[in-house]
């Protein structure tokens, strides 16, 4: 099943961010690898600044999305701040 996270960011956690990005992209290179994620990115502002994070995840359920949150950087350093969770379901294209 896929769940939607959408995360906002901590009032002045930019340089914080910065610092962990690469911690937080290789596990989202990994568990792309495996699967697990569809698709990620930051949200942006009207200015263009990041101020969170989208991330489609590929879990059994919640307990699974609660496991990717407890092994994520952004979470453990609390440049996270409000996430939301929503279950997903992706548009089925037609063939081209």
């Amino acid at each position: 099943m896929l769940f939607l996270i959408q995360a906002s960011d901590r009032p002045d956690t930019r340089d914080l961010r910065s610092s962990l990005r690469s911690e937080h992209l290789e596990m989202l290179y990994r568990l792309k690898a495996e699967g697990r994620v569809f698709d990620a990115g930051a949200r942006l502002d009207s200015e263009g600044h990041i101020v969170g994070s989208v991330v489609i995840l590929e879990a059994d359920d919640m307990d699974g999305v609660r496991a990717y949150l407890d092994a994520e950087v952004f979470v453990h350093h609390k440049v996270w701040g409000d996430v939301d969770i929503s279950p997903y379901r992706r548009v089925q294209w037609p063939a081209a």
